[in-house]
């Protein structure tokens, strides 16, 4: 859907993929808890989302992506605007914050 694994896209390119599919698809809403995600000190994004120039840059190829001709169909132009400044607002809040290793539910 998206050309496999995008390498300009580092830690975020499985998101970027899961997010084009669904705009192309239609996504929907389950109120349940079906999955949950942690950090984990020393993995591959969490090495990423400690280096806020590298985020950043991450953050400006994807929205590049989503403003290109092929796939700006699916992510309208507001869209983009509203998910760059709030991944740009992210990026610096984590890079504030520690990393904490959380346990998994059994």
């Amino acid at each position: 859907e998206v050309g496999g694994f995008l390498d300009e896209l580092g830690s975020w390119s499985d998101t970027f993929a899961f997010r084009a599919i669904g705009l192309k698809y239609g996504v929907c809403y389950v109120p349940h808890e079906l999955a949950r995600w942690r950090r984990q000190e020393g993995s591959f994004s969490q090495q990423k989302s400690a280096q806020p120039k590298a985020m950043l840059d991450i953050i400006a190829r994807a929205a590049h992506l989503m403003e290109s001709e092929e796939l700006r169909d699916r992510f309208p132009a507001a869209c983009v605007h509203g998910w760059r400044r709030a991944a740009a607002s992210a990026a610096a809040a984590t890079a504030a914050a520690p990393w904490t290793l959380t346990a998994a539910a059994s």
